[in-house]
């Protein structure tokens, strides 16, 4: 009996832009190494439909965990973004990589906000 793949529940996009997501979040550990840069996260790509635009949203820590700067970050990898999309076009097999755009994804640093708030509230009662 031959099985089917189901890529209904996946579009071509989703696929394409967790493949992105994964190599280039090794790209970034590999290739960008400036440790006043911070640990820099791959939280999510989005990408058109027509697989030629990336907005790439990063979170960045420092050592002590907490927030960098995340303004020069961006500028610095908006600023290295060829660089990023020629390693990336020799791992992915597209015939057109996605222009790379960064972004700052600060769902983390507001859940943290969140937490804190929920606990000083259990810690008044």
């Amino acid at each position: 009996m031959i099985m089917k793949r189901n890529y209904a529940e996946f579009s071509r996009t989703e696929r394409v832009a967790e493949q992105v997501k994964r190599e280039l979040s090794s790209i970034i550990q590999k290739e960008v190494s400036q440790a006043n840069l911070g640990m820099i996260t791959v939280s999510m790509v989005d990408i058109s439909p027509d697989l030629k635009q990336a907005r790439i949203h990063i979170t960045i820590f420092n050592q002590e965990t907490e927030l960098t700067n995340h303004k020069s970050t961006i500028t610095y990898l908006n600023s290295i973004a060829k660089h990023l999309r020629y390693h990336l076009s020799q791992q992915l097999n597209l015939r057109v990589t996605p222009e790379l755009r960064f972004t700052h994804d600060a769902s983390i640093a507001q859940a943290s906000q969140l937490l804190s708030l929920i606990d000083s509230l259990a810690v008044d009662k």
